[in-house]
C-alpha cells in the first residue's frame, strides 16, 4: 500500500507540473485530465485498501480455524 501511495503521489505531482507548464486551451484540458487522473488514483487507493482488509480478514480467519483444528487434533490424540 505504501509503495502504491508513493507512486500515485509522484504521478500526481508530474501531472500537476505538466498541467502548469501548458497555457491556454491545452492547459485547461491538461488540468481537467489531471483532475480525472487524480480521482482515478484515489479510487484505486480506496479499492486497494479494501482488498488489503479482506486479505487480512481472511488470514485471521484462516489462522483461527487452523488453531481450532490443531486444538481438536490434540484433544483427540490425548484421549
Amino acid at each position: 500500500m505504501t509503495e502504491f501511495n508513493s507512486t500515485a503521489g509522484h504521478l500526481t505531482q508530474l501531472a500537476q507540473e505538466l498541467a502548469q507548464s501548458l497555457q491556454g486551451e491545452g492547459g485547461k484540458a491538461a488540468h481537467a485530465a489531471m483532475g480525472e487522473f487524480t480521482s482515478a488514483l484515489s479510487e484505486l487507493a480506496i479499492e486497494e485498501q479494501h482488498i488489503a482488509e479482506k486479505v487480512s480478514d481472511f488470514a485471521s480467519t484462516f489462522a483461527s480455524s487452523e488453531g481450532l483444528r490443531a486444538t481438536s487434533i490434540t484433544q483427540t490424540l490425548d484421549r
